[in-house]
């Protein structure tokens, strides 16, 4: 196991990996060397049944481990995860990756927008939607100006989750109320509750577990 790998597993508790593959009728067929399967991995959630056994509508519900998914120890290890698992001769592709995308867009060129506009990184959008179409509804109208370019007005538009180095010797990990900010504001841009890139999240916005899942090669 990878050094980053064990210290994490240390201060945030419970890894457990699943492994499920889909199989043809003929089980030990000859095809199953070219049978896909999925690796999942597990953060936060806590390792056990909880449901009526004795009643088989009964799911059970989602307890969680206390982790500190902000610390700079828990920043750095999502990235090295993520490359330590990408390397392996069995790996695929990933199902949930959410650090890749959270990167590119901390790494983007920052854009300069007026205080009531969003910024999207490429452009400035006052319909705080960033599909840059030009216009917006306001009141059922037209609303010129919805789309701006990056500094084509002059405004107080933070210079923050953005412009940012990952290499070595960069600014990356990052302070953890920063971090926290800058994921939050990551996953709510993107239209995420947001389990589509295995982040969970509960009612009241505070980040409680995380999935990975990827795509492995049968051996």
């Amino acid at each position: 196991m990878h050094p980053s790998l064990s210290l994490f597993k240390h201060m945030c508790g419970p890894l457990f990996t699943h492994v499920h593959g889909r199989f043809s009728p003929e089980f030990a067929s000859s095809n199953v060397e070219s049978t896909n399967f999925e690796a999942t991995w597990y953060f936060g959630f806590k390792s056990e049944d909880n449901s009526n056994q004795w009643d088989p509508r009964s799911g059970g519900h989602t307890e969680f481990v206390r982790m500190d998914m902000y610390k700079k120890e828990s920043q750095a290890f999502y990235r090295t995860f993520r490359n330590v698992v990408s390397e392996q001769e069995w790996f695929l592709n990933w199902r949930h990756d959410w650090f890749t995308p959270f990167e590119e867009s901390m790494t983007r060129e920052c854009c300069e927008c007026p205080e009531e506009y969003t910024n999207c990184g490429s452009h400035c959008d006052l319909a705080n939607d960033c599909w840059g179409d030009d216009w917006c509804f306001h009141f059922g109208e037209g609303h010129e100006n919805c789309v701006l370019t990056c500094g084509e007005k002059e405004g107080t538009g933070k210079q923050d989750c953005c412009g940012h180095d990952f290499g070595d010797g960069g600014d990356f990990p990052f302070d953890e109320a920063y971090f926290e900010r800058c994921l939050t504001d990551w996953t709510e841009t993107n239209g995420m509750g947001s389990r589509r890139q295995g982040l969970y999240y509960d009612r009241t916005g505070e980040l409680k577990g995380m999935v990975r899942r990827a795509k492995a090669k049968a051996s």
